[in-house]
């Protein structure tokens, strides 16, 4: 519980006022912890951000999406995936956001998070992907190139609603709409058919 009151403090100081401009004590007193105590558990203020980006490599929420995308025809287990990826609450994405722009920024930290969180993300989906391909539920694809474009798109498309708060057309959609608009994108894509 100390470890986990600690990151959620950490990732709340860096995320508002940056890694460079944040120091152990503010972290300390997010927390309601003594400077000391945070260095019984971390070495250092890198230390806390390393631990940071393997806590968020070690999510189960995706894994569980993917197993679950397993078992699931091919719409459902589109806009399952997609629905994983997009429903972050918003503290949890500007966190999230916040250790996208260290880890491209610091490229040792940015090996970690490729390392951890990213390519066992892409992994799974290029098996989902393999998957479908073999059982001839999707056309033959190159299953990096596609996991790379999917997961873009989803990144992407977080960012621009972070970005564009209030006036996002996201806003007030619901989830479930929201995921079979951009399921529909990728499995039908935007070309009109037929006559």
């Amino acid at each position: 519980n100390r470890h986990r009151q600690i990151l959620d403090a950490a990732l709340a100081v860096f995320s508002r006022k940056g890694y460079g401009q944040t120091t152990i004590p503010d972290i300390a007193a997010e927390a309601g912890v003594a400077v000391g105590t945070i260095y019984h558990y971390y070495q250092s203020k890198r230390d806390l951000l390393v631990t940071l980006i393997h806590t968020y490599a070690k999510s189960e929420r995706l894994s569980q999406a993917f197993a679950r995308a397993d078992r699931e025809d091919k719409g459902t287990s589109v806009r399952t995936i997609l629905g994983n990826g997009l429903d972050w609450p918003a503290g949890d994405l500007k966190g999230f956001i916040f250790i996208l722009t260290e880890v491209l920024r610091d490229p040792d930290l940015g090996q970690h998070f490729s390392g951890q969180f990213l390519g066992s993300l892409l992994q799974s989906m290029e098996h989902f992907l393999g998957e479908r391909v073999s059982s001839g539920e999707f056309r033959q694809l190159d299953q990096r190139v596609t996991a790379r474009a999917i997961g873009g798109m989803v990144l992407g498309f977080l960012i621009l609603k972070e970005m564009e708060g209030d006036r996002s057309p996201a806003k007030g959609m619901p989830l479930p709409d929201l995921t079979a608009e951009m399921a529909d994108i990728i499995l039908e894509g935007i070309e009109k058919r037929g006559a």
